[in-house]
């Protein structure tokens, strides 16, 4: 049942919650202080468009221009303190051919040779065109630039809903534009209303990649880095966030080795091979909690598959997994709600035959062994089922049912300004298993926070926290032993004693009955409650003096606890007697309770310095080095008691007889230290080179083999900004030659083998074994030691 076909009926609401305070007095204000408005502008080798984005936090104007004359992406750097607009913008193209005017609201930039056409555009014959800018979901796209081709000072932009109305020429083309998505060129001769739907510009969009502690722009990997975006994950739709990458990152190979509600046991690798390093949002974690993320909280995904990998050191030996979560942007207040609902539908199965036919098939099977053979049906028990005596069995709809339903709800806020910025969700998930019963269904709740507040100018808080909380509900018999038990009954046996449904039959095989297996009221029941607590802290502070260096300090405590609640159930089954008219009763197992409790928790810790600054507007340099500690532990406790009285009984019934153990399991902790770096350059874009490394320490090894060393080096040369290249083919705009090595490791060995202990067992078993021998007739109990120590691991 691993195959599943899906009919899905899906609904997507997405609202946007847009919160204006429109004020009289301060419309008047800014028309009559427009140019006296000051900033404070604190720009280092960053864009044009990055001033301008400042620019807008700080005034609330909003700038119109045409994306063909202002070139957006050159580099600079400015300081300004206190000074009014005009001055900035006066010194930000000091040395171009643009020029900007304040009319309202708008700041239009515009070339010198073109600001005289202001006034030939009044004279004009005029009309108004109105309009609505979409995107590509069909959402409003809030505060587009819309121009009139030839007159850059005639503009306006969108309002909350996309709309916009402009007075233009009779035969004008408008020109609309918006960061992240590709211009577009509309005429509107003979036309007074247009729509519109921008489509994403990809390039722009996937410009910058989350690497091993920090970012970089894509054209500038050495390494081998992909990834995909928030778009690309939530196409489809599953329980398990790793499923929704199946198929979308080269190299990346995910199987699901079960379709069972609450099961997350997939087999996850890099190129083959073992299960990655997962990072999220910078702090290792482990495969389940990727894997129980909700993922419309994931803004994206990046695999380290080579070298790059080396600055997670020991612990990346099969490529690191970097997992990013939405955070809040400076925006006004968005409010989103994604829904779906889910009929899974059983697909792939076998036909069945009846009774004679497969008493038919196992008679000549019988008959044709090389050693020859006898029936094993006689003419009896086919003239039993031709008569209508005896009816054959079809199990499918005793055992599964023709659908199960699944449910998935998020809801999240996200907005901010230039001070304070998040974003919040919280989702919710239920899937039911495709048991007749109803007794096997999971559910789970995801809440989420990443809050951003810049407490100067130059330091800036993050407060994050992520809770998850699921439950699985189940018969107690797992569920390949319920479909081993389908597979063994055959159309010849019935599912209840002399058609009763009060009294499953006692099968053929073992006794087994797959209806019994499945009902929890008859067999008993598991339930798993577990519970992810992951708070983070971090601080990020501009080092005045040494421009471009930054210290960072981040603190996260992770807790995690699993609780299982087992109730085996004595039970009866039955076969009925033609000859006597009477009921056979078969008991089986014995009634018993077990709990177990997992607690395990982390204590990280990272302190960051981190350089980054272009020189010459060629040569850039970028590099950071990391002090990191790690401190997990972790804690099992069982208990378990046969019992006389089945569950509802526990708490009145006698204690003699009664046979119970409590066992510790697993209890363990592990340190980790390290000190990890990275020193990039490149020159203008086209010659890449960087070094990275990390010396980890792990607590698992002896003193003498503890600390490992893991270097890394990676070059790469983008051929298509050659002069040459450009010349030759032009028609291939992006091909770059790397080449990488790197060393890696791997701390997945059972851990302090250089260390020799004694184990005392006493009823650690589940039969209640303990570990002895027996002298003159009498039992002593025993220690097991654990190995010979090996300190050279």
């Amino acid at each position: 049942m691993n195959i599943l076909k899906r009919l899905i009926t899906c609904y997507q609401v997405r609202m946007r919650i847009s919160i204006l305070g429109v004020f009289t007095f301060f419309a008047f204000s800014l028309a009559a202080n427009s140019q006296n408005a000051k900033v404070d502008i604190r720009i280092n080798n960053q864009t044009i468009q990055q001033v301008l984005t400042e620019i807008e936090k700080q005034t609330g104007y909003l700038f119109v221009y045409d994306k063909n004359e202002v070139d957006l992406n050159k580099r600079v750097t400015l300081r300004a303190k206190n000074e009014s607009v005009k001055e900035v913008l006066n010194d930000l193209f000091a040395q171009t051919d643009i020029v900007s005017a304040i009319e309202g609201r708008n700041i239009v930039l515009m070339k010198k040779d073109r600001s005289s056409s202001t006034s030939t555009v009044q004279q004009q014959n005029r009309k108004t065109v109105t309009g609505q800018v979409l995107d590509g979901n069909n959402q409003p796209v809030i505060g587009a630039n819309i121009i009139e081709e030839g007159a850059p000072s005639n503009g306006t932009i969108t309002d909350i809903d996309g709309y916009f109305s402009l007075q233009v020429a009779e035969d004008a083309i408008l020109k609309i534009s918006y960061i992240g998505y590709l211009s577009q060129d509309i005429p509107v001769s003979g036309k007074n209303n247009v729509s519109v739907i921008l489509q994403e510009d990809t390039k722009i969009l996937q410009e910058v990649i989350v690497v091993g502690y920090g970012t970089q722009r894509k054209e500038t990997l050495t390494g081998s880095v992909s990834a995909i975006s928030a778009k690309d994950i939530v196409t489809t739709k599953n329980e398990n966030a790793q499923n929704l990458i199946t198929g979308k990152i080269p190299g990346v190979r995910v199987v699901q080795k079960s379709s069972e509600p609450g099961a997350f046991n997939n087999n996850f690798d890099i190129r083959g091979l073992g299960s990655p390093l997962i990072v999220i949002d910078g702090i290792p974690r482990a495969n389940t909690d990727f894997q129980r993320l909700d993922p419309n909280d994931i803004e994206s995904i990046s695999v380290l598959k080579d070298a790059s990998a080396a600055i997670y050191g020991v612990r990346a030996a099969n490529g690191v997994v970097l997992v990013t979560t939405k955070k809040g942007t400076v925006q006004k207040s968005e409010l989103t709600y994604n829904g779906s609902f889910t009929w899974q539908i059983p697909s792939g199965l076998p036909s069945t035959v009846d009774a004679i036919d497969y008493m038919t098939l196992r008679n000549e099977r019988a008959m044709h062994n090389l050693n020859g053979g006898t029936p094993l049906f006689h003419e009896e028990d086919f003239e039993a089922y031709r008569s209508g005596k005896k009816i054959s069995t079809d199990w499918y709809p005793f055992v599964f049912a023709p659908s199960a339903a699944q449910t998935m709800h998020n809801l999240s806020a996200t907005g901010g300004n230039e001070k304070i910025k998040y974003y919040a969700g919280i989702g919710y998930q239920y899937q039911n298993g495709f048991f007749k019963s109803n007794d096997l269904n999971y559910r789970k709740y995801n809440i989420r926070s990443n809050i951003t507040a810049k407490i100067t100018d130059r330091l800036t808080f993050d407060a994050n926290i992520n809770l998850i909380m699921d439950e699985q509900k189940r018969p107690y018999e797992d569920s390949f032993r319920i479909i081993r038990s389908f597979w063994r009954q055959g159309p010849h046996i019935p599912a209840y004693a002399n058609n009763d449904p009060g009294r499953p039959y006692h099968g053929e095989i073992e006794g087994d009955n797959p209806i019994s297996f499945m009902d929890a009221d008859i067999v008993g029941s598991k339930k798993y409650n577990n519970k992810w607590i992951q708070p983070a802290l971090s601080i990020t502070y501009e080092i005045p003096g040494i421009e471009g260096l930054t210290a960072k300090t981040l603190l996260s405590y992770d807790y995690t606890t699993l609780d299982a609640n087992e109730y085996q159930k004595q039970y009866n089954q039955y076969r009925y007697d033609e000859s006597s008219k009477t009921f056979q009763t078969f008991s089986r197992q014995q009634n018993n309770l077990r709990r177990a409790t997992y607690m395990d928790s982390q204590l990280l810790t990272q302190t960051s310095l981190n350089y980054k600054r272009r020189f010459n507007d060629k040569h850039n340099v970028e590099s950071i080095l990391v002090w990191e500690t790690q401190k997990k532990e972790g804690d099992t406790f069982e208990a378990s008691r046969n019992l006389i009285f089945q569950y509802p009984y526990l708490f009145a019934g006698f204690s003699e007889d009664q046979i119970g153990s409590m066992n510790p399991d697993e209890l363990y902790e592990y340190t980790n230290l390290a000190l990890a770096g990275r020193l990039k350059y490149d020159y203008a874009d086209k010659y890449f080179a960087e070094f990275l490394f990390r010396n980890d320490g792990s607590s698992k090894f002896s003193q003498r083999k503890r600390w490992g060393f893991f270097p890394g080096i990676s070059g790469a040369w983008r051929i298509s900004e050659e002069n040459f290249f450009k010349n030759a083919l032009p028609f291939i705009q992006q091909l770059k030659l790397r080449a990488s090595y790197g060393v890696t490791g791997d701390d997945s060995a059972v851990a302090y083998q250089y260390l020799t202990g004694y184990i005392y067992r006493s009823g650690g078993d589940r039969r209640n074994f303990t570990d002895g021998y027996v002298f003159g007739g009498n039992f002593y109990g025993s220690t097991v030691n654990t190995g010979i120590p090996n300190p050279d691991l």
